[in-house]
């Protein structure tokens, strides 16, 4: 199938680094509640399933989201739309 971006304009692979991606968010995106979507965001929610020393971790949601993600370990926040 064809990747249709939704949340990233555009992703690649870190030169430097080949385990890492890089992805440019898009502008103008915002949460039910009318919270600005960026990588603070992004960071924020994968903290929440992947590192257990979180405040906002929830086990409760580790089956269901990090398993559809199983070689993601982080994310790390370049500016606030990469």
């Amino acid at each position: 199938g064809k990747l249709v971006p939704g949340l990233a304009t555009e992703w690649k692979v870190d030169d430097t680094d080949k385990t890492k991606w890089r992805f440019s968010l898009r502008k103008g995106v915002k949460f039910h509640d009318g919270s600005e979507f960026n990588a603070d965001a992004v960071v924020w929610n994968v903290d929440k399933v992947l590192k257990q020393d979180a405040p906002q971790f929830d086990p409760s949601q580790v089956g269901v989201t990090a398993t559809r993600m199983p070689t993601l370990v982080s994310a790390k926040k370049i500016d606030d739309m990469t």
